[in-house]
């Protein structure tokens, strides 16, 4: 855990069996930390002291057997705590979303429509929906209260109103592409929860600033990059983005190793 204000590392924690962590979140009262590690293995910790409270590995019920032949290769890509903080949602290399009731880790709902490994994942507002990437370029949504596909977006959209906004691909980041990049070229999305603007981290070593949404293609596009702030400071890709209230950013980097801080002046 890193002091934003010190800019110091403030605590630490080793994870155990040498585990790598993969993905990391914090739930919406600032009580717990999930940790998603090699081996689809999903840790929680106290926020306070860093204590592991319980984990789980997971598994597709139907592929119970296969566990452990798959071990060493799956991982957990993402994760994220819904905003009531009863359930938390995990995306796997194994093309797998998993939903487990806090704090249990008890699983409650699993889907596995993606045609690749989750890559980012959001929900909305009242812990009814989530929404997907993967590495196959789809967005996905799905209903985790009937536990299913949910397969109109329209149906979705209409009502929903998102907590978060990590996935790089939706109908609100659209003009965030400007048709020239690949699917991998733009590695993260935040969305300021204060204020209507969004983040985004590229392969470039960029650090970019959009308005919320930014849907604007083509020429309309190009009309509106005058709204759009960038940032140059990675010596490498930019692996991760998020916000620090209105007025900061947090970014990291791949190669560089580096964790940056950036004041964001409109």
């Amino acid at each position: 855990i890193w002091d934003a204000a010190s800019r110091q590392q403030a605590r630490c924690v080793l994870l155990a069996n040498g585990q790598q962590a993969r993905a990391v979140a914090v739930s919406s009262d600032q009580t717990r930390i999930a940790v998603g590690q090699s081996g689809n293995v999903l840790a929680i910790f106290d926020a306070t002291d860093l204590s592991q409270v319980t984990s789980k590995t997971l598994c597709p019920p139907d592929r119970a057997k296969a566990k452990r032949r798959d071990a060493k290769s799956v991982k957990v890509t993402c994760v994220a705590f819904s905003p009531s903080g009863s359930l938390v949602a995990v995306g796997s290399n194994d093309t797998t979303v998993y939903i487990c009731e806090m704090p249990s880790l008890k699983l409650k709902a699993h889907f596995n429509k993606s045609s690749g490994s989750i890559t980012h994942l959001d929900w909305t507002a009242d812990s009814k929906f989530i929404r997907t990437n993967d590495s196959s370029y789809e967005l996905l949504y799905y209903n985790v209260e009937v536990g299913k596909q949910a397969t109109s977006a329209r149906a979705v959209l209409s009502e929903a109103k998102w907590a978060t906004h990590s996935c790089v691909l939706s109908w609100e980041t659209q003009g965030v592409w400007d048709g020239a990049e690949d699917g991998t070229d733009i590695n993260a999305v935040a969305k300021c929860p204060e204020a209507p603007m969004m983040a985004t981290a590229d392969d470039f070593g960029t650090v970019k600033l959009f308005p919320y949404p930014f849907q604007h293609t083509g020429n309309e596009r190009k009309e509106r990059l005058d709204a759009v702030k960038s940032g140059k400071g990675h010596a490498s890709h930019v692996t991760n983005v998020a916000f620090l209230g209105s007025n900061r950013i947090v970014s990291t980097g791949g190669k560089d190793r580096a964790i940056m801080q950036w004041k964001v002046e409109l």
